[in-house]
């Protein structure tokens, strides 16, 4: 699309950190777009991760490979998105950013849950409002507990599940 830059056009072994911003705002402003546009969206976001893996900037390679995750699961390609959130899991631990750990946790519970993995869910769920408890992030605290309350009510766990949604509510 006009005015967007093209990733090939900064690969060229000169690409510089704000250039590198620039190929992610594009990619960014494609995700949120039309179906069609999901192809140069994941081109744009795989041109910048390998951008970010040879600078060496692991926070920005954990993010794009967020970015390719987010992008198949809006395909609903959740085995597409595993392999990126698995990655980025381990980046994010290794540079212990846990906020972003925690993010991703949720996310790969959501995963587990969309393919009937109700016990990696419920792991990765727990892990996750382990975290968010440690941080006092509040907002990943309700996202857990509401995940779990979802997770539980579907196995018909319902004082558990209550138990979880409630707990969401009061930090709502």
């Amino acid at each position: 699309p006009e005015g967007l830059i093209d990733p090939a056009d900064l690969l060229d072994g000169h690409a510089q950190g704000g250039e590198v911003a620039l190929v992610a705002g594009a990619a960014v402003l494609l995700r949120s777009g039309q179906a069609h546009q999901a192809e140069l969206a994941h081109r744009y976001f795989t041109e910048s991760l390998a951008v970010y893996r040879r600078l060496g900037d692991r926070l920005a390679e954990a993010a794009g490979l967020g970015n390719l995750a987010v992008l198949a699961l809006r395909g609903c390609d959740y085995q597409g998105a595993h392999p990126y959130l698995t990655e980025a899991l381990a980046l994010f631990r290794q540079i212990g950013d846990l906020r972003s750990e925690t993010i991703t946790r949720n996310n790969l519970g959501v995963i587990a849950h969309q393919l009937g993995n109700e016990r990696e869910a419920e792991q990765h769920f727990a892990q996750a409002l382990r975290l968010a408890e440690q941080t006092a992030d509040q907002q990943s605290q309700r996202e857990a507990h509401s995940l779990l309350g979802h997770l539980l009510s579907d196995q018909a766990r319902c004082d558990d599940a209550r138990t979880h949604y409630a707990a969401a509510l009061t930090l709502a």
